[in-house]
């Protein structure tokens, strides 16, 4: 009884501890807006919106100074009609911030506010002046602002002005938390997406530059186009070059989001080298072989990054599938266990009992005193005892089941075009699985004696030889119902110990816990840094 109670307090101060621990980390270490804050930059829009509104209302109760960045948070998934006056209210407390100055401003570019626009990017180059690409959009600002076509030409000039600074085109970073890792699917996602959001009005703008140089072209008005269309050639250069990092620094913090940079820069000169040579077609002037070339390796460098967007998303569930999958192993150990223990509780109760009863009740009409199998009986789950290898065999199933685990994880880790190993850990893991199972139901009936020897130690004889023989075996059924319950108990505590174990080592070794799916699965942001390599390299 004392060994029993052990074990039950060792079960459940390990899951206690766990979970305890996993509660202290994920939600005391953290105050209240802060941890309102993470883990909303985790979710879609519509559910972090509601958490960042609840952070802004709690950091104004408890600051004096209202911190800036769940402000810039909550402004770029808010609601339409919103996204200004949290823009507004978040530059105010933070007007020097340069990534939220490009945001806002292309916001402001989007809503059709050019010149406000412009007053943004300003600011943002003020505070960043090792980055071109407020430069870039000050410039497409200004060809909004104005109506005619002087906006055309200064843009333009400003453009040139960009080119020639040296400087790298670095689109901003999401906002994100210390306590997050910055390797998977949710931060790269949210790294792609302030790039898309940062490119739209390029777009806008080179398609408008194009569209006005293919008319005049067509007009045969080419006086100053060969020379614009240079400078939104070299401006796709510096975009797409930008898009890796520099020797010496991590690509992580550029990676994600690269190829997009990457495909907005090949676009941008592929469009302009198009029309240079509709130029160099309408004036009768032999082919520019060096253009011609130019547009092939561009192309080629655009199917590259395309190929690799086009197999992303596949990529990105197989991955997620890998990490899933340890959740269903656990989930599959813990039910059948679980289902094992109640089925042989439900048994024991119900059918062991009604032996005993009904064994006793016959003894005693038959006045017989030799009910010591009775009342053996009545103590079996008290009594009867695990053998050796009934022990050995729920210790090394349990780490079986627990290595099964960490191979897991390891495999997880190695994100392998193979998904093989998935079926395959999971034949393994539901093999052992079974193995356990039935092995409860099969070696009561091989640890217990016959019910003949039993009968005859327990004081049969002659006269009631086969009275005793009969009932020996009704109590050998029960004994077995009592082990087999017993075992699949021990079983389901041991399941529930992999689990804790599993969880503190998959917390030490990868830094998060398995069921943070969205931030284990991977972003691809190595994979996209050296795609976007490869694509350079041919257009290099």
């Amino acid at each position: 009884r004392r060994a029993r109670r052990a074990f039950r307090f060792f079960v459940v101060a390990t899951v206690l501890f766990t979970l305890m621990l996993a509660y202290a980390e994920l939600y005391l270490q953290q105050d209240g807006a802060e941890r309102l804050y993470t883990h909303a930059l985790t979710l879609q829009d519509e559910s972090s919106r509601v958490l960042l509104k609840q952070a802004v209302l709690q950091d104004r109760q408890t600051e004096e100074v209202p911190t800036p960045k769940y402000l810039q948070a909550l402004a770029a998934r808010e609601e339409t009609e919103r996204i200004r006056p949290t823009y507004e209210e978040a530059f105010a407390l933070d007007k020097t911030n340069p990534n939220l100055a490009i945001r806002f401003g292309c916001f402001l570019l989007k809503d059709g506010k050019s010149r406000e626009a412009a007053e943004k990017f300003t600011v943002a180059a003020e505070n960043d002046p090792s980055n071109a690409l407020p430069l870039y959009l000050k410039a497409i600002a200004q060809h909004g602002a104005y109506e005619s076509s002087e906006g055309l030409s200064e843009s333009l000039a400003l453009i040139a002005q960009a080119n020639t600074s040296g400087q790298l085109v670095s689109f901003p970073r999401p906002l994100w938390s210390s306590f997050l890792p910055n390797r998977g699917r949710v931060y790269a996602g949210l790294c792609r997406r302030v790039v898309d959001e940062c490119s739209a009005p390029i777009y806008s703008y080179v398609n408008a530059v194009i569209g006005q140089a293919r008319t005049d072209i067509e007009a045969r008005r080419t006086q100053y186009w060969d020379a614009w269309l240079q400078t939104l050639q070299v401006m796709g250069e510096r975009v797409a070059l930008s898009a890796i990092a520099p020797e010496g620094e991590d690509s992580g913090t550029r990676g994600a989001g690269s190829a997009l940079q990457a495909q907005l820069g090949f676009r941008i000169q592929l469009a302009a080298i198009e029309q240079r040579l509709a130029i160099v077609q309408t004036g009768g002037a032999p082919p520019n072989d060096e253009l011609a070339a130019r547009k092939g390796e561009l192309e080629a460098a655009l199917r590259t990054l395309q190929d690799f967007e086009n197999g992303r998303d596949e990529r990105i569930a197989r991955d997620r599938e890998g990490y899933l999958l340890s959740a269903r192993l656990f989930a599959l150990a813990l039910l059948g266990t679980f289902a094992a223990y109640l089925v042989a509780r439900m048994l024991w109760n119900r059918w062991g009992r009604r032996i005993v009863a009904a064994t006793l009740d016959a003894a005693e009409a038959e006045g017989t005193v030799k009910s010591s199998l009775a009342e053996a009986g009545k103590e079996a789950e008290r009594t009867i005892r695990h053998t050796a290898v009934a022990k050995t065999v729920l210790v090394a199933g349990a780490g079986l089941l627990l290595l099964t685990l960490f191979v897991l994880m390891g495999l997880q880790s190695s994100r392998s075009e193979d998904t093989g190993w998935m079926s395959t850990l999971t034949t393994v893991w539901v093999g052992e699985l079974f193995g356990l199972l039935a092995f409860g139901l099969v070696y009561p009936y091989l640890s217990l004696p016959a019910a003949e020897r039993a009968a005859v130690n327990h004081g049969g004889s002659l006269e009631h030889g086969e009275e005793m023989v009969r009932r020996a075996r009704l109590y050998r059924r029960r004994a077995a119902l009592c082990l087999s319950y017993r075992y699949y108990g021990i079983l389901l505590g041991l399941v529930l110990v992999v689990f804790a174990f599993w969880t503190v080592g998959y917390r030490v070794a990868i830094e998060l816990y398995p069921w943070q799916t969205p931030l284990l699965t991977t972003g691809l942001i190595d994979e996209e840094t050296a795609a976007t390599k490869a694509a350079i390299r041919q257009f290099r």
